[in-house]
């Protein structure tokens, strides 16, 4: 960087909750490096998601902010009910995040703070962006999803815009990004998010693609299922982990390739190189599969209500294969979706590109 030149600087802090609000921070952080910002990320230190984004940002200064640690639940029956019994320790961690980003911002100085579902990371004299694809909470009872969706919005409301990683009409995420009630602040439709960028022709070298993300345990027990039938898949596989902090990988039969993590560049290439992917339901992930038009095989984590719907919901509209990670015959579902008819949303790549301008001029920031 120019010493002699002013650089404008953006704190982003992406929730720690699995890897996809990092991964769909990629081009966001890299929309701004673009335009010679200073990038400060915010996450938990020696975590996967600082390991990740160092790899693709070397330049940006990371700063430690603790995480929410949300466990999982190993069943399905017991998902709701751990949840339940975590939420005073998330509101704990919230209020804890608005203390650390008043010192923080005492000591450095910060042009914007953008937030990646952290509720906590506004601030009454910088402008803030809280990004979401998540309004409405999909839990049991419609009294729950009401009170619930009044509690984030408290939050929600004290930024001063909320981007959604969506369309705003024909929305891939249903009523997840498109509920009856909307935030009091302004809300942009930005499009779909993906590292991948516009999408490259390759050879298909892999039949299966399989990404693994998402938080512990359910992350191990489904790459288990996964590691147990890949061997009498006849066709080659590919499998990324998700763990990028890790150095070993387990035992993968002959047909499969395993690797604990690929960087952006080479993340592209595979999923140029396969015919299917294989993966979580989770929001990112399924932006990154539906920008490049790619055939997609999900298995929801189990009881995670947000996944099970967007599964159920994408496979309706046929734009993915969608089985329970329950199932007893995973090799009877992956060989139905060879016969599925799959269709794509039309997807413009610049789309979420022009709607950042806009939405940084509609706060009076420019370059």
């Amino acid at each position: 960087m120019d010493k002699n030149k002013t650089y404008k600087s953006i704190l982003v802090a992406p929730l720690d909750w699995g890897l996809g609000h990092a991964t769909r921070c990629i081009p966001i952080i890299q929309y701004f490096l673009d335009k010679d910002w200073q990038i400060f990320i915010a996450c938990p230190p020696d975590s996967p998601h600082q390991a990740l984004l160092s790899k693709e940002f070397p330049s940006a200064t990371f700063v430690p902010l603790f995480g929410y640690d949300v466990q999982y639940a190993k069943s399905r029956a017991f998902f709701m009910p751990k949840m339940f019994f975590q939420l005073p320790r998330i509101n704990r961690t919230i209020k804890k995040e608005q203390n650390w980003l008043k010192d923080f911002v005492k000591n450095n100085k910060i042009n914007l703070i953008f937030s990646d579902n952290r509720y906590g990371l506004s601030h009454p004299d910088i402008p803030c962006i809280f990004m979401t694809h998540q309004l409405e909470l999909i839990l049991p009872k419609k009294f729950q999803q009401r009170i619930a969706q009044k509690i984030i919005y408290q939050y929600i409301n004290q930024f001063r815009q909320c981007w959604i990683p969506d369309f705003a009409d024909n929305g891939i995420a249903g009523a997840l990004s498109h509920p009856r009630k909307m935030p009091s602040i302004p809300v942009y439709y930005i499009g779909l998010l993906s590292r991948l960028g516009p999408k490259i022709e390759s050879e298909i070298v892999f039949k299966y693609l399989v990404v693994l993300t998402g938080p512990e345990p359910q992350r191990t027990i489904l790459e288990s299922k996964i590691l147990g039938i890949a061997g009498r898949i006849s066709d080659r596989v590919l499998i990324v982990r998700g763990t990028p902090n890790q150095i070993n990988v387990p035992f993968a039969p002959e047909n499969c390739k395993i690797v604990n993590h690929l960087p952006n560049d080479k993340m592209q290439k595979a999923f140029a190189a396969s015919e299917f992917i294989i993966s979580r339901s989770g929001y990112t992930t399924v932006m990154e599969i539906l920008s490049w038009q790619k055939k997609s095989i999900l298995i929801p984590t189990p009881g995670q209500t947000e996944q099970e719907y967007l599964g159920k919901q994408l496979h309706e509209q046929h734009y993915a294969y969608c089985f329970s990670q329950d199932c007893d015959d995973y090799l009877e579902e992956i060989e139905k979706a060879s016969d599925f008819e799959y269709t794509f949303p039309h997807y413009d790549s610049n789309t979420y590109l022009q709607t950042m301008d806009k939405a940084l001029q509609d706060l009076n920031i420019s370059e």
